[in-house]
């Protein structure tokens, strides 16, 4: 199960996590139990709009990767910035820089895996595509 933290419209906030005995503790912790509530069915908890900048913290302490956030009437970010780990609106150079590093991580003839790389191929492709349309619309 991944982890996710999802923005209500009226503020609050719904996390949707693994299992962590810390991450619950802090949640304990820091958000008193009358602002937040454990759905037993969907296993998820629930932070009242008061106290949900604090459970965002604490989500983004425990689990930081780029996928986890998604604010209401935010558009999903397209494919190959998710896959690069960048905001689409980024400079293209911010995005070769970003795919470079990823690239040699993930570079089969360094033990990376193959899927990955070809993965990271195919964005970079998207991105550089996006961006010269982008410069020609200009």
């Amino acid at each position: 199960m991944g982890a996710s933290i999802h923005f209500t419209p009226a503020g609050g906030a719904i996390l949707e996590t693994p299992f962590l005995q810390d991450f619950v503790a802090a949640i304990k912790r820091e958000i008193p139990p009358r602002s937040r509530w454990w759905d037993n069915q969907e296993k998820q908890w629930h932070v009242d709009p008061s106290h949900a900048h604090t459970a965002a913290r604490i989500f983004r302490a425990f689990f930081p990767g780029p996928e986890s956030f998604q604010r209401p009437g935010a558009t999903e970010p397209p494919t190959w910035a998710k896959t690069l780990y960048v905001q689409p609106d980024a400079p293209l150079v911010v995005i070769e820089a970003a795919y470079k590093a990823l690239a040699k991580v993930h570079h089969p003839d360094k033990g990376g895996n193959l899927a990955i790389a070809k993965q990271l191929n195919l964005a970079i492709e998207q991105a550089r595509s996006v961006k010269s349309e982008g410069q020609k619309a200009v």
